[in-house]
């Protein structure tokens, strides 16, 4: 809050976002969430072990949230809410929508998959974020980082529903080849979206890879 209250001082139109991931516990396997409630993560279908980020000794402390869980749900909505409250913060970064609501590997593993075992556990996530935008929406700015351009509408839908904008990123990885294929599908999804009217906020990142070298 001091640092966010500085950036404000010295810049009075900076806009100060607070995080919440939608699917990963960056807490950690010794965060106080997980102490408390062991039960709120997933477990693998197939080893019952505790599902993980991935096999990195920095992913593999990261268990995965079960959104199935209504206690899970109503602490997340919670949070976002605390965050969204902060002094001189003016909303909040929703992280991870492709990991969350896709059949990324450590998920399926959990929940199953099979189209109709990922579209069943995706109701609680709309349940989450329609609650998250009730409790949520005007008192701050909810961004998501959601547009992909692997998916046949980018994800917009979720971004028209729940979000006020989203986080743009992961464009430049894609081969020289796919590059400019996926960049002008975000375009057209981003085009599309102001046509339709109301007003999204976008941001925007780019590595040193971006674009990669042909």
């Amino acid at each position: 809050c001091d640092l966010a209250a500085e950036l404000k001082r010295r810049n009075p139109e900076i806009i100060i976002l607070g995080y919440r991931n939608l699917i990963l516990d960056y807490g950690s396997f010794d965060g106080e969430t997980f102490r408390n409630h062991p039960d709120w993560y997933l477990r693998d279908r197939a080893t019952r072990k505790y599902s993980v980020h991935g096999n990195t000794p920095a992913k593999a402390k990261r268990p995965l949230l079960d959104t199935r869980n209504p206690e899970v749900r109503e602490w997340w909505v919670q949070d976002v809410n605390r965050q969204v409250s902060l002094p001189n913060f003016d909303g909040v970064l929703i992280d991870a929508f492709a990991k969350a609501i896709t059949s990324w590997g450590p998920r399926r593993r959990a929940v199953g998959g099979s189209r109709e075992e990922l579209l069943e556990s995706n109701k609680p996530l709309h349940l989450l974020l329609e609650e998250s935008l009730r409790v949520n929406g005007k008192q701050g700015v909810i961004i998501g980082n959601a547009l992909r351009s692997v998916y046949t509408d980018c994800l917009k839908s979720y971004v028209d529903a729940y979000l006020h904008g989203s986080y743009l990123e992961a464009v430049e990885q894609k081969t020289p080849e796919r590059y400019h294929v996926h960049l002008a599908h975000l375009i057209d999804t981003c085009v599309q979206m102001q046509q339709e009217g109301g007003e999204k906020l976008m941001c925007i990142t780019m590595t040193h890879l971006a674009p990669p070298k042909a």
